[in-house]
């Protein structure tokens, strides 16, 4: 993602401004500063950057403030961003224009304003949108903006804080906090969590599997299986109870047998009567004379179809032929009010006529001034003065670009005699250094010298040497060196004394040694640094190309302004542009002139174009007369009578001539209307009268009667007739049938008791069907208890089965959570993150090695802590806590810069550094500046730093200067170079 040009209006201190950071000097600028005094609204122009892309800040994301801020009679949280719009105003925005990561250019905006954006109003809610400008698509819903910009930029919030947005302090806090802190912060700063989740996950999935094991167990012991003793029992009694239902269904379908022949023959019997009487019944009603009435009406009403249909054809025409007249009516009435619209054209035309009489004098006066202005040359002036202004232009950007190659000079010049200054610097370092070692040799052969003799010191007064003299007297041979002792030994406290003094010039001794052995050491790694700055600077100087591209750029601007490139040009350039400026402001009060007369030209011109259009419209209007005049006259041979309406006044009538059109084609078809009824009304009557004549029992009257039937009503009356003739001879054929099976029945007679009944028979086959339900129920039961056996049976061995497999899977995964698991996820997130700040500190070495020779970091593998290795103090290392001031920013920026190499790649051209520059100074400050730059070589990638430190604005000529106007609280943007 480029960031290419920001507006803010109204945020914080902020009230407008306009930052281009494509346009000259921050577009060429690898390092710039954002710079102020405290509370001037630095770090506004972050905020701005997060509203417009994620609607949020930094800042209100991490308020932990609670409560409300009374505005306008109601409350806004502390952290909402709306309190970002400054006090007293109705509206404040931010625009950003940006190319996206996917090559798409974007603008994202976000805003937020008061009700009618009076400063009183109520504060309304956010309005946040994103549009692709090569699509032209505009988002508007906040999931659509947030999944767009995502999209666009490759960053969600969190990641664009921690890769584009460094803050101030959050690694001190991170050197000195505990291991699980220093995991936590990890976790936050790459974004990566799986760790702990997995943790959390292995402890979770091992507490399940332990529960599955214990579930499975329980279910085995509550199974019951039954012995082979009760399995044998069951089996006897179910032998015994198959043999007693054999012998009791046998007797129970004799006594059916002989109920259901009972209860057939009471049934055919009541059927018999009964079939009879509807059979009776359904005869009479056939007979009836209302059935006779209904067949009557029936035979009429199919005679009269055509009658009927001509009697309603009658009726509908006449009615016709009254709305035919009336519509007539209404036709002239709209021929009348068409007359007024006919009026109010003529007046029209008569005026129009009157107010265009002046326009042919008007139009040649003005071609003759149009004559006039044309041969002053104005289009030439104009192109003139454009030639002009772009001569001008090249020329300040030629004088530009030499100033820049003039300061280039002097800056190399510079930078060659430091140079040379720190190599003489070094030789006299490396002389001191040879000398310091000879000394330092000379001490190490003294100090060596003196151990020897206070340790043969030493032996002499050990517990073995004092008991050896107190046996030996004058005239005795020592043991160990075999002279003779001609007088006494010294007394022990003599000789104790003489081994303290060889000891105390040993400690002297070996004190001054190890002194000059660490200023010679501090000498060796002060010699080292300053060649390796040597190198650097000479490699810098070696690879700049300023100067050359500088006057590559100076060649090619005196060619485009004309002149030769040589030590006079500048000179040459300034007498060039003064003289270009001169011939600029004589064409400007030439052109002043002429535009002068052009805008009067103008004034006519309307005037005539205004006659014109009157003109034109007088004979379009006259035209339009003519042929409306036409469709009176078509109207008037139709309808003579009409020609006697007068209009009474004049009105204007919108699409006149289509309206008088229209009525003429109404009025002609409505007189081929009354026409066609009048014709089908006469021959509707005559063929009524014939039918009259041929059935003289049929009056009108008659055929309105049968009309009043409905063709429904006449086709349910028929099947209501049809259906009682059909019942008829269904009754007649159901009484023949009942009548047969009876007879049938009574062939198959079963042998009987004289007191069997239906009522004695049924109370036996119930006796019989409790009994066998008894003993269905029991052997049921039984066979239940069998199958439940076995289904038990191999319902253990599964279970035993699968508790030894959910044994194993727990086994397996509590070696996993002894080792990795815990509730919250620590454990594992805390090996991990031990080795992802590894790969943090590796990064950071490579850092910390541009900024400075004299420390490295390291951690000890598996754990959080973090050494500091000191050059300058002989590569001794402590630990990282007790690092300085200044110290603590080196690794800090060091530590910053290398987050961006973990985890991804940088999706933003600009990298925001809100840092404490404040505990650096000199060569130092230099050094971490020149980091920063690097960054652009390596990366593309630009730097903004926002700090308040004075030293910075020397050292950083490109600068965004945030300005707090005297006794305001708002701050207006300068930016220079």
């Amino acid at each position: 993602m480029k960031i290419q040009k920001l507006t803010i209006h109204n945020i914080a201190s902020i009230e407008d401004a306009v930052i281009d950071f494509q346009a000259p000097p921050l577009a060429d600028a690898g390092v710039f500063l954002i710079s102020g005094v405290t509370g001037a609204g630095k770090s506004t122009i972050l905020d701005a950057i997060c509203l417009a892309l994620y609607a949020t800040t930094p800042r209100m994301r991490n308020n932990r403030m609670e409560g409300e801020d009374a505005d306008v009679n109601q409350g806004i949280k502390s952290g909402d961003v709306r309190q970002l719009m400054r006090r007293n105003t109705g509206e404040a925005w931010v625009e950003l224009l940006f190319l996206g990561s996917n090559g798409l250019p974007y603008i994202a905006k976000w805003g937020v304003s008061r009700a009618r954006k009076k400063v009183t109003g109520k504060l309304q809610g956010k309005q946040w949108e994103v549009t692709n400008l090569q699509t032209g698509f505009t988002y508007s819903r906040d999931a659509e903006v947030k999944q767009e910009i995502i999209k666009a930029v490759g960053l969600d919030f969190e990641q664009f804080c921690r890769t584009t947005m460094l803050a101030q302090g959050d690694f001190s806090r991170f050197l000195n906090s505990k291991d699980d802190e220093k995991a936590k912060i990890l976790e936050k700063v790459t974004g990566v969590d799986d760790y702990s989740k997995i943790g959390a996950k292995v402890f979770e999935i091992t507490q399940e599997k332990k529960k599955e094991w214990d579930n499975a167990v329980e279910r085995i012991a509550n199974v019951k299986i039954l012995s082979d003793e009760e399995v044998s029992a069951y089996m006897a009694e179910k032998k015994q109870l198959d043999a007693e239902g054999l012998t009791l269904r046998t007797a129970k379908e004799q006594t059916t047998g002989k109920w259901q022949w009972l209860k057939t023959e009471s049934d055919l019997s009541k059927g018999v009567e009964t079939a009879n009487r509807h059979a009776q019944e359904t005869k009479a009603k056939v007979e009836a004379d209302e059935f006779k009435q209904r067949d009557r009406l029936l035979k009429e009403w199919n005679q009269t179809v055509d009658a009927r249909a001509l009697r309603g054809s009658i009726v509908e025409n006449e009615a016709q032929q009254d709305a035919i007249t009336l519509l007539l009516r209404k036709l002239q009435d709209q021929y009348v009010r068409c007359q007024e619209g006919r009026m109010w054209r003529m007046q029209q035309v008569e005026d129009l006529e009157h107010r265009s009489a002046d326009y042919g004098d008007s139009l040649a006066l003005l071609q003759a001034h149009e004559k006039e202005l044309e041969a002053f040359g104005l289009p030439s002036l104009r192109s003139e003065k454009e030639g002009l202004v772009a001569q001008l232009n090249d020329v300040d950007t030629a004088i530009e670009r030499w100033v820049n190659l003039e300061k280039a000079s002097q800056q190399m010049e510079k930078e060659r005699n430091d140079l040379d200054a720190l190599r003489r610097n070094t030789e006299q370092l490396e002389k001191e250094t040879l000398a310091l070692a000879n000394t330092v040799s000379q001490l190490k052969g003294q100090c060596d010298a003196y151990e020897q003799a206070w340790l043969k010191q030493r032996e002499s007064v050990d517990k073995w040497a004092k008991n050896m003299r107190t046996k030996l007297q004058v005239g005795d041979v020592c043991p160990v060196c075999r002279q003779r002792l001609v007088a006494a030994l010294p007394h022990e406290k003599e000789l104790d004394d003489m081994v303290a003094e060889a000891e105390k010039a040993y400690r002297e001794a070996k004190g001054r040694y190890e002194q000059e052995l660490n200023s010679l050491k501090s000498k060796e790694a002060q010699v080292k640094t300053q060649q390796s700055q040597w190198q650097r600077n000479k490699q810098k100087i070696d690879n700049d190309t300023s100067i050359a591209e500088g006057e590559k750029k100076v060649r090619e601007s005196c060619v485009k302004c004309g002149i030769e490139y040589a030590k006079d040009g500048k000179a040459r350039l300034l007498l060039m542009k003064e003289k270009t400026a001169g011939q600029i402001t004589l064409l400007i009060q030439k052109i002043e002139q002429a535009e002068v007369q052009e805008r009067e030209i103008k004034k006519e011109r309307k005037a005539v174009d205004a006659l014109r259009s009157l003109a034109e419209q007088a004979k379009s209007a006259k035209e339009l007369m003519g042929h409306e005049s036409e469709a009176f006259m078509r109207i008037g041979e139709l309808m003579p009578a009409w020609l006697l309406d007068k209009p009474e006044k004049a009105k204007e009538i919108r699409d006149l001539l289509s309206k008088v059109n229209q009525l003429h084609a109404d009025v002609q078809s409505a007189i081929g209307q009354k026409e066609a009824i009048q014709s089908a009304l006469a021959k509707a009557r005559e063929k009524l009268n014939e039918f009259l004549t041929a059935h003289p029992s049929i009056t009108v009257a008659r055929l309105e009667e049968l009309t009043g039937y409905s063709a429904s009503q006449m086709n349910r009356l028929e099947t209501q007739q049809q259906e009682l003739r059909n019942a008829v001879i269904a009754s007649e054929s159901a009484l023949q049938q009942i009548l047969s099976q009876h007879q049938e029945h009574q062939t198959k007679r079963p042998e009987m008791e004289e007191e069997d009944t239906l009522d004695s028979l049924e109370k036996i086959m119930k006796t019989q069907d409790d009994k066998l339900s008894e003993i269905d129920e029991r052997r049921g039961a039984i066979n239940q208890l069998m199958k439940a056996d076995e289904d038990n049976k191999r319902q253990v061995a599964d279970l035993r089965k699968e508790a030894d497999d959910k044994k194993q899977v727990y086994d397996n995964w509590s070696r996993l959570n002894n080792l990795l698991g815990d509730a919250q996820g620590k454990e594992f997130r805390k090996i991990a993150q031990s080795y992802v700040l590894a790969t943090l500190i590796h990064s950071a070495n490579s850092y910390m090695r541009s900024l400075t020779d004299r420390y490295t970091l390291y951690v000890q593998p598996g754990s959080f802590l973090i050494f500091i290795e000191d050059a300058y103090q002989g590569y001794v290392r402590r630990a990282a806590s007790t690092i300085s001031g200044g110290e603590s920013f080196l690794v800090s920026l060091s530590l910053a810069l290398a987050l961006t190499d973990i985890g991804q790649q940088l999706s933003v051209d600009t990298l925001f550094i809100d840092e404490g520059f404040g505990s650096l100074s000199g060569e130092p400050l230099q050094q971490a500046i020149e980091t920063l730059r690097s960054l652009h070589s390596k990366s593309g990638r630009k730097v903004g730093v926002i700090s308040h430190v004075a030293e910075l604005r020397e050292r950083i000529p490109v600068q965004i200067q945030v300005v707090q106007q005297n006794h305001h609280s708002s701050s207006v943007l300068n930016i220079v170079g």
